[in-house]
């Protein structure tokens, strides 16, 4: 059996990770959605939903899964078509919520696929609200009241997101609200992966 979960699409830096673990052996792989689908026009097109399907696929060939073992998977909307495409392989798989030592070895991964961006994230990456802001104080430079960012750690921010050029243009404590009014008045839904 492989248990499969992401990493990543709450982090304003880079892309998303998708790792694959067999409890039974303690084998893990991962492989990355690249950062370039989330920013645009990738984004927008929800090309990170295919590039899902790659990583499993990539992530299945590392562990050697044969067709015939079962996956677990969570739920995460960037699984979308990857449940599909598992429907339709014929192979046996289930939606769980991941928990235990994938968990574990997923966030470890993703904090240090961050630092090899350059970013030091906080102790847990699984603390959204720490993450994120910490992650917008290192695009900031360090300097929260700053309108504007870093336009080489750009490079590696998710500018797709709608909430984006706020933290981007603004303060923080201003983008904060222009963000939350713009959430509110547009009606986003959390886990479409556009109210960011």
């Amino acid at each position: 059996m492989l248990q499969i979960d992401d990493a990543g699409w709450g982090s304003p830096i880079g892309g998303v990770l998708i790792a694959g673990y067999r409890p039974e052996t303690g084998e893990f792989a991962v492989a990355e959605i690249a950062v370039e689908h989330f920013q645009p026009p990738k984004f927008q097109q929800h090309t990170y939903l295919d590039a899902a399907v790659d990583a499993t696929r990539q992530v299945l060939a590392t562990l050697a899964s044969p067709a015939n073992e079962r996956v677990e998977i969570c739920s995460g909307f960037v699984h979308g078509h990857t449940h599909a495409w598992l429907a339709e392989s014929g192979r046996p798989w289930q939606i769980i919520k991941v928990e235990g030592m994938l968990q574990e070895l997923i966030e470890n991964a993703l904090a240090d696929y961050l630092r090899g961006l350059g970013f030091e994230p906080p102790k847990s990456t699984e603390q959204y609200g720490a993450l994120f802001y910490q992650s917008i104080k290192w695009l900031k430079d360090g300097r929260m009241d700053r309108a504007g960012m870093n336009a080489e750690r750009m490079r590696v921010a998710k500018t797709g997101w709608a909430s984006f050029p706020f933290y981007r243009d603004y303060p923080y404590t201003q983008a904060k609200d222009l963000a939350r009014r713009a959430k509110n008045r547009k009606g986003f839904v959390r886990l479409r992966g556009e109210d960011f």
